[in-house]
């Protein structure tokens, strides 16, 4: 590559780790494409999550703008027998955010014609000016480095780690939100604490009563 501009990196994966990826290389100098193969948005289709002390710092890192809400409080977690009675509180201070809203946060980031929609990688080639990515469609990209976000099936793995396939556990847990508590007992696993309830957006989150989960096995319903 050109060394005479700024290093160019191509990003195999839209979804978090990949905008994380390009907001944090942007705020290095760095030009950045982003290569997604869906063919649609991704907002909606992240789940709940904790906020992290190293999201909120990568968030500044890369000079984003969070906006006044990345989360609601909450301050412990309770545990009850079969009665209804608590038998246990655990003080956990955290602060619960939603992945639809870190990713709305890392999108709005990133200038329009950065993020490549319906982009599938078929293969890359390194040579001795950088790396060249190859797409369905026949759509060609070149840089300094790329940097497999791709996840599940991802196609960066295949290619350098051909016939070493990772295998997924299948679902270990299942996760509940509710606008009252249970009173049906759901098992020694069970647990709720203040924290979020009902649609996690960024216009829709809000602190609530109580939060329920069960761990589960994928035959227990």
């Amino acid at each position: 590559m050109d060394h005479g501009l700024p290093p160019r990196a191509l990003i195999i994966g839209g979804s978090l780790s990949g905008l994380f990826a390009a907001a944090s290389l942007r705020a290095i100098g760095w030009e950045v494409e982003v290569f997604e193969r869906s063919a649609s948005e991704l907002s909606g289709r992240g789940g709940g999550l904790v906020l992290q002390p190293a999201v909120l710092a990568a968030i500044a890192f890369a000079g984003l703008d969070a906006g006044r809400v990345v989360g609601v409080p909450s301050g412990e977690r309770i545990f009850l027998n079969r009665a209804g009675q608590v038998v246990q509180r655990s003080h956990a201070p955290q602060t619960q955010t939603s992945w639809n809203l870190l990713y709305g946060i890392l999108r709005r980031g990133l200038p329009a014609g950065v993020v490549h929609a319906n982009q599938q990688l078929l293969r890359f080639e390194q040579h001795a000016g950088g790396v060249t990515a190859y797409f369905a469609g026949g759509r060609q990209a070149s840089g300094d480095l790329l940097i497999g976000a791709d996840g599940a099936g991802s196609a960066v793995w295949a290619q350098l780690l051909p016939g070493l396939a990772p295998r997924a556990p299948g679902p270990t847990s299942r996760r509940r939100r509710c606008k009252k508590p249970r009173r049906r007992w759901m098992g020694p696993a069970s647990a709720c604490g203040n924290g979020i309830c009902g649609p996690t957006g960024a216009a829709s989150m809000r602190a609530a009563p109580r939060c329920w989960a069960t761990a589960a096995t994928t035959r227990r319903r």
